[in-house]
């Protein structure tokens, strides 16, 4: 695989002294039970002299076991919106896994995508939302590294889901601060790449 330099976006993450909350003004009303923990710089420092130059973007799909999915990009949804993002369909309880090695940045509860997970990838800069989470595996909080392939979740239909299946996000190149979903992009070809059609 090619190698990356890193994002100077996430360069300022993992420089941060602290994942800290944003103000209250700035949380949404519909997120409950926000988490935030704090980042070892010593830990983070050795970790991009010693380990980033050497690390290739390696990329897994997020769901562990039989999946299917299709474009639904920009499809029509309930009150005028627009889908963004794919759903990734799969049996209730199939573990859901972190797409990429990087850091939890966001998770919580919203009235539309129900448990969710927000990760940003530590090579890419990207982040990538999970919704629809049947449960959030109690270890995954903001601020915990986690690597490509260890477990974030469940598949379910929490939120505004009539069926099981993964809500699966997009940000490219998204970088530090709270996660608004601004900047979506349509995940097909990404998850094409590393799912198999």
């Amino acid at each position: 695989m090619l190698q990356r330099a890193i994002s100077p976006l996430v360069l300022a993450v993992l420089l941060a002294a602290a994942v800290s909350a944003p103000a209250s003004a700035d949380v949404p009303e519909d997120w409950t039970e926000l988490e935030f923990g704090v980042l070892d710089l010593e830990l983070v420092a050795a970790w991009i002299t010693d380990v980033l130059p050497t690390m290739p973007v390696a990329r897994i799909c997020p769901v562990d076991g039989p999946h299917h999915f299709t474009d639904t990009w920009g499809e029509a949804r309930a009150w005028g919106r627009e889908h963004k993002g794919t759903d990734i369909d799969a049996e209730r309880g199939t573990p859901l896994v972190a797409v990429e090695r990087g850091v939890i940045v966001q998770r919580g509860w919203h009235w539309a995508g129900g448990f969710g997970v927000y990760l940003l990838g530590s090579i890419s800069g990207d982040v990538y939302y999970y919704a629809h989470l049947d449960w959030i595996h109690p270890s995954v909080r903001p601020g915990v590294w986690v690597d490509a392939g260890e477990v974030l979740g469940w598949v379910g239909f929490t939120g505004n889901a009539e069926s099981a299946h993964l809500h699966f996000g997009w940000i490219p190149d998204h970088g530090p601060g709270w996660v608004d979903l601004d900047g979506l992009a349509n995940p097909y070809e990404l998850l094409r790449n590393i799912c198999g059609a």
